[in-house]
Parts: structure tokens; C-alpha cells; sequence
């Protein structure tokens, strides 16, 4: 960066973005597979973050060769927990290593004594080809802009990972997470619980999935009501465009924010305050274009 910054001359909105993305259909293979062995949520939860880390910074081919401690750091967990979890994917076949998977207590390091632990003989680990992260193309740093668009955040993988790590170990119920998996793959809410639950209400007013992907799928429709309007849209075109009651988007739209009733059901409180923030400038643009009144 330097030499190009100085040397070269350059700005640092020419830098290019080297960025990878997995597939989503990851989430359910992982959550099959851990119902299958039935896996504690905490121990799903450990293996996606492993498998997060390990696809984004192996090279083309899947194969990494690094320090344990450097994924722990990307992790942000116990280098004990990391190991934990790259032998869970090990175990899937998510993952292969060319030797066994042995560390030592502590390793010295320039000549100073680190505690954690170490891969005793640092192995080269590959991912399955279906488990390798696809890299996307080269962006300038300046074309670059802060988190995903709203709905990118409140819809699929992304949320769905944000709200399960918010509601804590004991937040969902295998059969919760049954559910939340058919959310993700695109099921429609009257058919999600289908498969756990004879009767789809009963679902809805018992487990606390069904609650928050109703919440959930109202918060979108909200935010779409509010982009529409943003972009000149009129109440017609929104209701043509959205198949929403003009009923719902005029209560909507005079609202001007988006409900609350839905909005505290949102546990991740950076998305709730990120969702809150987009829509006042949604809100701000549709009043400047003259569909929503002061």
C-alpha cells in the first residue's frame, strides 16, 4: 500500500477490494447435518464461524496452511474452541487435513512464550469443493459503501445468522431451527412449520421462530413501501409493484417510520438501529418527492 500510495502515486479509492462470498445453502447443509448428529446450537453455531473463516482465506483451490492462533484471531474465539470446530468439519467431510489434528500448550514466538495453544505439526487444511467461498469480482475501494443494502440485511443468510447469534445459546429449539431453515431457503411462512407442526398457527403462537419471521417479513414489506416511495413511486405503483393493501401502504407511508410492533422483535440491536436509520432517510427522500406530507 505504501508503494502505492507513494511511489506510485496513487489514491486510496483506486485500491481494489479482494472479496469472497459462501453459498447460502450452506446454512441448511450445516443445520441438516448437525440435526442429524444432534448438535447443540452452540456447536453449529462454532462450525459455521470455522468454516467462515477457513473459506475466506484459503486460496483458489480450497487449501489453507496457516497458524492456528491466525484463525483464532480472524474468529475471534479461543484458539481450544477453533480447533473444536475444525474437527466438527472434519467429521462432516466439510473439510480434510493431511495429517492428524494434534497441538501443543504453548509455542515460543520471537523470542517470547505465547500460552495459547498451537498446531503441534501445522497441517494443510482443504475444503470440499462445495464448501469453498466463490471469490467476487475486483471492486475500487471508493465503489465500496458500508453494509449490504437494508433488505440484503433483513432477508436470508445474513439476518438470519445475526438474529441466531443475538438470541443467545438457548434462543431457538432444534425445531425452531427446523423452521428457520425453510424460512431461509424461501418458504413461505404458512408452509415453514409444515414439517414440525400439524397446524401452522399453532406454530405461530407458540414458538418464538414463527414470531420473528413474521415480524421479519412485515419489516420488509415496510422497507420496500419506503424505497418504492423514495424513489417517486406513487400509492398505486406501490400497491401494483408489492401486491400490499392500499389500506397497508397508506398506513404505512403516514406512519413514517417503520412499526414497532414488529420492530422489537428484532434482537440484534445494530440491524434494528441500521433498519430504524435507513428508513428516516428513506422516509426524508419520499417527502422531498412529494409522496408522503411533512
Amino acid at each position: 500500500m505504501d508503494d502505492f500510495l507513494g511511489v506510485g502515486g496513487g489514491h486510496l479509492d483506486d485500491l481494489l477490494v479482494l472479496d469472497w462470498r459462501l453459498d447460502e445453502e450452506l446454512a441448511s447443509w450445516l443445520l441438516d447435518a448437525a440435526e442429524e448428529h444432534s448438535w447443540r446450537q452452540d456447536r453449529v453455531e462454532r462450525a459455521v464461524m470455522a468454516l467462515e473463516a477457513l473459506a475466506m482465506h484459503a486460496d483458489d483451490e480450497g487449501r489453507l496452511r496457516t497458524s492456528l492462533r491466525s484463525v483464532a484471531e480472524v474468529m475471534e474465539m479461543p484458539a481450544q474452541r477453533v480447533r473444536r470446530g475444525v474437527t466438527d468439519l472434519i467429521a462432516l467431510g466439510a473439510v480434510e487435513s493431511d495429517r492428524v489434528l494434534e497441538t501443543v500448550p504453548g509455542t515460543w514466538r520471537g523470542g517470547r512464550y505465547v500460552g495459547s495453544i498451537e498446531w503441534a505439526d501445522r497441517p494443510t487444511l482443504t475444503l470440499h469443493p462445495g464448501c469453498r467461498a466463490t471469490r467476487l469480482p475486483d471492486r475500487q475501494l471508493a465503489a465500496v459503501q458500508g453494509p449490504p443494502p437494508m433488505l440484503d440485511q433483513l432477508s436470508g443468510l445474513l439476518c438470519f445468522w445475526s438474529e441466531w447469534r443475538a438470541s443467545g445459546p438457548s434462543g431457538y429449539s432444534p425445531r425452531d431451527l427446523a423452521i428457520l431453515t425453510e424460512i431461509v431457503d424461501g418458504a413461505p411462512l404458512s408452509e415453514a412449520a409444515e414439517g414440525s407442526y400439524r397446524n401452522p398457527e399453532t406454530a405461530r403462537r407458540r414458538t418464538p421462530c414463527m414470531s420473528w419471521a413474521v415480524a421479519m417479513q412485515h419489516i420488509v414489506e415496510e422497507v420496500t413501501t419506503f424505497e418504492l416511495a423514495a424513489a417517486g413511486c406513487s400509492v398505486h405503483e406501490i400497491v401494483e409493484g408489492t401486491g400490499l393493501s392500499e389500506t397497508k401502504v397508506r398506513t404505512t407511508l403516514r406512519r413514517g417510520k417503520l412499526s414497532e410492533r414488529w420492530l422489537h422483535q428484532v434482537k440484534n440491536a445494530d440491524l434494528r438501529h441500521e433498519a430504524e436509520k435507513t428508513v428516516a432517510a428513506l422516509v426524508e427522500a419520499a417527502r422531498k418527492s412529494d409522496q408522503l406530507s411533512p
